[in-house]
């Protein structure tokens, strides 16, 4: 089982870390969609109201300078809608939640990141929020971050005039990302925040949902970039729990298990190369998870700093209705609460990372030791063919040496009857000598024959023939001879 069974995805150039110097760039117009959760208090009752949409060029403006804060007349489901008999003041407003979402796109020529928003626009949501700089510098880095600013005076509006400005970049699975601004009014305790992401992949539809089930403690700044972070941290668990049942299949086809009901496998059979590749890709993937988990400790490290300071900044409506103050300080507690536990969630995932990182080295390393034994069972195979082959060519050099000795044996006799064959001598003439008057030709055209042809050898061994064609050929032709070689080589 691969990661890439449970969690597909593909190489693609829009799923790539921007390159260095690189900068944010602009859509030609804004498209992103937007959540409001206001919550108030009518009579007795905590109503929350809940509305969403899309804002483009025509309905951003009007959307941000809206006055939530102003009382709406009740109808008889409580949204604040319709019944035009109801009082304008029969609910008091308590303070809520307003999110814009939206997905980064890239830019393939220029390889650059493009924030949803005209220029115009965005220029419009940064002095809204109060949002600093730095909040586009994190969308092209490559690292999480979680850092607090305080807001410029001019920011927001008449009735939203936030202090500070919260910027969280949640890493999901590199170099995928969310990154999320959150403006507070201690005031109207109205927080407005633009979250955006890498690809349309995460799960904007699942934080909507769990943001409505928390829908009581919309009032909390902190909700959003806390419940956001429970996705990321399972984002992170479900890879890590990936990794374990990979190690586990791997220690099965090695046969390095315990399990008595599965039988033990040939570790020798099995492909080291894939194997090798699976772990060398776990390895990185447990190494992306457990800076994930650090890096989430840290962010909501930030988040608890800022948590009592919360529960202090209460608006002077909610400070005066009792049941106002009960949900405020049941939503700092919860917040509170949720963020402690992700930090323990992180801390033993990271735990979990180690855990699983050195396992793998210990899978690396027995793969590795099966190689080498695989490897000396190969050079024993090859040693031992080796030797079989030497036997062979001994047996054949046995029999040409057996030939060469009856060569050896034969050949003066066939030296002298060859001789004693030619008509260089007078076997049945016995009136004449023995040796025909022309024997004395046959030696002396014979044996400066033989000189000459072991001259001739001499000469083509010992010269240096190679270098002196070298000096005496073209240079061309001494290119296209030395690449004929090597063509002929390989």
């Amino acid at each position: 089982m691969e990661l890439s069974d449970i969690f597909p995805y593909q190489k693609d150039p829009s799923y790539s870390f921007a390159p260095p110097g690189a900068v944010t760039e602009f859509e030609a117009f804004t498209s992103c969609s937007y959540l409001d959760m206001l919550q108030h208090v009518s009579g007795a009752d905590l109503e929350t109201d809940c509305h969403e949409g899309s804002l483009d060029e025509t309905n951003l403006a009007s959307w941000l300078e809206k006055d939530v804060s102003q009382p709406s007349p009740v109808n008889e489901n409580g949204n604040g809608k319709g019944s035009e008999t109801a009082g304008p003041t029969s609910r008091r407003f308590l303070g809520g939640l307003r999110l814009m979402i939206g997905v980064c796109n890239f830019s393939h020529p220029e390889s650059r990141r493009t924030i949803p928003f005209t220029q115009e626009s965005f220029k419009l949501v940064e002095q809204h929020l109060g949002m600093p700089e730095e909040f586009k510098y994190s969308l092209i880095g490559t690292t999480s971050r979680a850092f607090k600013f305080s807001c410029p005076k001019n920011s927001g509006t008449s009735h939203f005039k936030p202090t500070n400005c919260f910027v969280f970049r949640f890493g999901v699975f590199r170099p995928s990302y969310y990154q999320l601004a959150l403006s507070h009014d201690p005031l109207t305790n109205i927080t407005h925040g633009l979250l955006l992401s890498k690809t349309t992949h995460h799960g904007f539809p699942l934080l909507i949902q769990t943001l409505k089930q928390h829908q009581i403690h919309c009032t909390h700044p902190l909700l959003t970039a806390a419940l956001l972070s429970k996705i990321v941290i399972t984002a992170v668990a479900n890879r890590v729990q990936a990794v374990d049942r990979i190690l586990n299949e791997l220690e099965e086809t090695a046969g390095q298990h315990e399990y008595i009901n599965i039988p033990l496998r040939n570790p020798l059979e099995m492909d080291f190369m894939t194997a090798t590749r699976r772990l060398n890709f776990v390895g990185r993937t447990l190494g992306v998870e457990r800076m994930r988990a650090e890096a989430m400790i840290l962010a909501l490290g930030v988040m608890g700093k800022d948590i009592a300071g919360f529960g202090k900044l209460i608006s002077t409506s909610t400070s005066d209705d009792e049941n106002g103050r009960a949900t405020h300080e049941d939503a700092t507690r919860m917040v509170g609460e949720l963020i402690t536990c992700h930090v323990d969630e992180c801390q033993n995932l990271a735990l979990r990372a180690e855990y699983e990182e050195k396992r793998t080295q210990t899978q690396l390393a027995v793969v590795y030791q099966f190689m080498t034994q695989k490897e000396a069972i190969v050079n024993s195979k090859i040693a031992y063919t080796s030797a079989m082959i030497a036997t062979e060519s001994k047996k054949d050099s046995s029999a040409m040496k057996a030939i060469a000795v009856l060569t050896m044996i034969f050949l003066p006799g066939t030296f002298i009857a060859t001789i004693f064959a030619m008509p260089l001598f007078n076997w049945d003439n016995n009136a004449h000598p023995l040796f025909n008057d022309n024997f004395k030709y046959y030696w002396a055209i014979a044996i400066p024959l033989t000189l000459f042809v072991l001259f001739l050898w001499g000469l083509s061994v010992w010269l240096p023939w190679k270098v002196w064609l070298v000096g005496w050929m073209p240079k061309r032709l001494v290119t296209e001879h030395a690449e004929a070689g090597l063509e002929k080589r390989d």
